[in-house]
Formats: C-alpha cells, sequence, structure tokens
C-alpha cells in the first residue's frame, strides 16, 4: 500500500504522520502482518525520526514477533522522546516482563503509574510482575487496583486468584475464577486456574469437571491435560494419566514436565526402559530440573548402573535437591 503524500509527492508536517499510522500502518497490525506493519513504521519513522509514536508503534510488532529486545529499543526511543507517555512504559514494561526481567518491568509500571494514576492496565500489568518475583499480597493490591478501575477485567480476577492459591487462600481464589467465568466463560485458562484450587483443597472431582470444560473450550490446551493427568495417577488410573501426558506432549513437544510426569506413571506401571527414555527427555529439555536426574539416577540404580546413579544424584545435589545422593551414601554408594 504506497504511503499518503501530498501533490508533490513529500510530506509536509509531522501533523501528517497519525493520519499515516492509523490509515496505513495499523491495519496491517491488526491483521497481524506484524513484517509489513513494520515496514511502514521504518518508512514513518524515516520521514519524521522524532515522533514518539512511531517507535511505540513498532516496539509492540517486534513484541509480537518475540523479538522482546528489539522492542525495547524502540520503546526507550519512544520514552526519550516523550517521558510523559504513561503507555509507553507499559508497553516496554511488558517486553521486560517476556524477558522475565521483572524488576525492570515493575520500575516501568511505577512511571506509567505515576503519570496516570488511573490506568488499570498498569497495575494489572504490575500485579502479574509482582506475582512473578512472588510478591503476592503486592500482587493482590495491585490487581484489586486494576478491578477497581476495570471491574469486568477477568484477566485480573484470574491472576489476582492464582496470587490467592499461592498464598493457599482457595476459597478467595475459587471466588476470583467464578467471577472470571461469569464474565469471560468460553475462557479456557479461567477453568484450569479454577481446577488447580479445587485440586489443592482436595476436590479431584470438581477439578477433572473443570478441565473437562477447558478442553471443550480448547482441545489442543496441554496445560489441562497435563493437570487432568495428575489427577488420574493420582489415583492410580495410569492408563488414563498416560492419555493425557500423551497428548500434552503432542501438543507441546517441548514440555520437560510433561516427560517427566509420563515417566513417573510409567515406572508406577512397571515399565522402566519407557520411564528412563522419558526421564532423558526431561534433562534434555530442563537441564537445571534436579527432579529429573533424581528420576533418571534411580533408574540407573535399580538396574544396577551404579556410576551413573551417583552422576546424576550428585548433578541433582549441586541443583539443590541432595535427597538421593544423601541416602546413597547412607547404604554405601556414591562416595564422596
Amino acid at each position: 500500500m504506497p504511503p499518503l503524500k501530498t501533490t508533490t509527492g513529500h510530506w509536509t508536517s509531522i501533523r501528517r504522520m497519525p493520519v499515516f499510522l492509523h490509515t496505513v500502518a495499523r491495519p496491517f497490525k491488526k491483521m497481524r502482518n506484524y513484517h509489513r506493519a513494520i515496514e511502514d513504521y521504518n518508512q514513518a519513522i524515516q520521514m519524521a525520526p522524532n515522533y514518539a509514536r512511531a517507535y511505540n508503534y513498532r516496539g509492540v510488532a517486534y513484541k509480537n514477533l518475540g523479538r522482546y529486545q528489539r522492542a525495547i529499543e524502540d520503546y526507550d526511543r519512544a520514552v526519550a522522546l516523550a517521558p510523559d507517555m504513561a503507555d509507553f512504559y507499559i508497553n516496554r514494561g511488558i517486553a521486560y516482563k517476556k524477558l522475565r526481567q521483572y524488576q525492570n518491568a515493575v520500575k516501568d509500571y511505577n512511571r506509567a503509574i505515576r503519570l496516570d494514576p488511573e490506568n488499570s492496565r498498569a497495575y494489572h500489568n504490575r500485579g502479574v510482575a509482582k506475582k512473578k518475583l512472588g510478591q503476592y499480597q503486592g500482587a493482590i493490591a495491585d490487581y484489586n487496583g486494576a478491578i477497581r478501575l476495570d471491574p469486568l477485567n477477568a484477566r485480573a480476577y484470574i491472576g489476582r486468584g492464582v496470587a490467592y492459591k499461592n498464598l493457599k487462600q482457595y476459597r478467595r481464589a475459587i471466588v476470583d475464577y467464578d467471577k472470571a467465568i461469569s464474565l469471560t466463560p468460553k475462557s479456557a485458562e479461567a477453568y484450569i486456574a479454577r481446577g488447580m484450587a479445587h485440586k489443592h483443597m482436595g476436590r479431584p472431582q470438581e477439578a477433572v469437571l473443570d478441565y473437562d470444560r477447558a478442553l471443550r473450550l480448547d482441545p489442543r490446551n496441554a496445560r489441562a491435560y497435563l493437570n487432568r493427568g495428575d489427577i488420574h495417577r493420582h489415583f492410580f488410573q495410569y492408563h488414563r494419566a498416560l492419555d493425557d501426558y500423551d497428548e500434552a506432549i503432542l501438543l507441546d513437544p517441548n514440555n520437560a514436565y510433561a516427560y517427566y510426569k509420563r515417566g513417573i506413571a510409567h515406572e508406577n506401571m512397571g515399565h522402566p526402559q519407557l520411564a528412563m527414555l522419558d526421564f532423558e527427555q526431561t534433562v534434555r529439555l530442563a537441564p537445571r530440573y534436579a527432579a529429573g536426574y533424581n528420576s533418571r539416577g534411580k533408574g540407573h540404580l535399580d538396574s544396577g548402573n551404579f556410576e551413573f546413579a551417583c552422576r546424576d544424584f550428585q548433578k541433582a545435589c549441586q541443583l539443590g535437591d541432595c535427597t538421593y545422593l544423601k541416602w546413597t551414601r547412607k547404604h554405601g554408594n556414591c562416595p564422596q
């Protein structure tokens, strides 16, 4: 699509730039054609290198492509040009969150809230970052702020529910998940979250019903299969558990925990070779997951491969779980 031009073929002033961004570039963003949108934002920046919104919009496109560091560079430029725009800080905070730089994200949300104390999006995203940092009470306070400003924000209720769940306040969590479901009855995420709370409260049947509902809404949701498989395994329904873990792995083949849990199910069923294959995948995909090494080490120990077992137990101990290393040394193996 050609750019908007004057009769001479050139831009006359920066006042025309919002027209270009709204009529030419932003439709591509709405169509999720982010590469084409970036091309148009590049053109806009070339025409008006000090137009902050063009950098912000291009940053959003880069973020949607998963190029978070590149997005931050554009947000940096946008903030430098327009330091009083709260949304620019929020967008940069989201990119920091995607990079798991949660402290930097919180700093940007703080700036956004100072600029715009009634910005529900800033409170919501700060709550997400605080939850990731384990600051659950602070997260709840921020979700409260987001809900006060936007009572129909279902995701804020889900987020607050997760924070309550992590504080083991399961009843409060379920109240929030119920509210989220009433607002967005087709939200698989809300049913999965409520299912986890039911599980923690010792209500496995209610949990399975919620996972079933989630899968009816989103049949490709690996997390729902994984969580439902855990309940089947807990009640010794190993074949059902394996079916769910198989589906989870089919949908998310890089999910180390799905391989680990399927390995445990195979182990429970007396299939040590199949279990070992899954534990091999676990440590390959999650090399810092101590439980994977311990489980593989147990498999080596059971088959008489003491040297390999000790290596795995030592690695698990280096990662913070020395349970099996201590146990084997107590029984005369794995000398120091």
